[in-house]
């Protein structure tokens, strides 16, 4: 059996952080994972937990946990009000 990649998806591609993986793997849920991804695939928008709720079919409440399960990490950031973030550094 061999294998070989879709070039086509790899045509539109995001960076997704080392410490992630290496430090958050293991201790993130299902759904603050797909909420970095998401946030990571979307950076340089205007985000809300709102949007992000909507976008995943998820409930803002659990989003907004999720987020700030984050901003702790330093991997998200707050900016412009509690509501809405950006990538951290």
């Amino acid at each position: 059996m061999s294998f070989s990649i879709n070039l086509g998806a790899w045509n539109s591609v995001f960076a997704v952080p080392c410490s992630l993986v290496d430090q958050h793997i293991k201790l993130a849920g299902a759904l603050q994972l797909k909420v970095l991804l998401w946030v990571l695939r979307h950076a340089g928008e205007s985000l809300t937990v709102e949007g992000i709720a909507k976008s995943l079919s998820a409930n803002p409440a659990d989003v907004k946990d999720a987020m700030s399960y984050w901003t702790e990490t330093g991997m998200i950031a707050e900016s412009g009000g509690a509501e809405s973030f950006a990538p951290g550094k």
